[in-house]
């Protein structure tokens, strides 16, 4: 079996994979961009492996420090001294 035999049989696949989970037609997809029928694809894998919840939290610790890195997430360094304290005095 040739390598572009099997890139269109993975491709097949992931089409009947899309008409399966979503209401997207064979002529639906045919006629979307490619990027566009990728990104469905990614979406629909990422939510099948949401339901596990491991897998979940690794997710979504990778995604915090992936923005942390960016700078899409500022960390707060302040700290509420008198806030502290009226907190610790209600405590004793």
């Amino acid at each position: 079996m040739s390598k572009a035999i099997g890139n269109d049989i993975e491709f097949m696949e992931n089409i009947t994979f899309v008409m399966t989970k979503t209401a997207n037609s064979f002529n639906d997809i045919m006629k979307m961009p490619i990027v566009t029928l990728f990104s469905i694809i990614k979406n629909i894998r990422i939510e099948e492996l949401m339901q596990n919840q491991e897998w979940r939290e690794k997710y979504l610790k990778l995604k915090i420090q992936e923005n942390y890195k960016s700078g899409k997430i500022q960390r707060n360094t302040k700290c509420d001294l008198n806030g502290l304290e009226a907190f610790t005095k209600n405590l004793t």
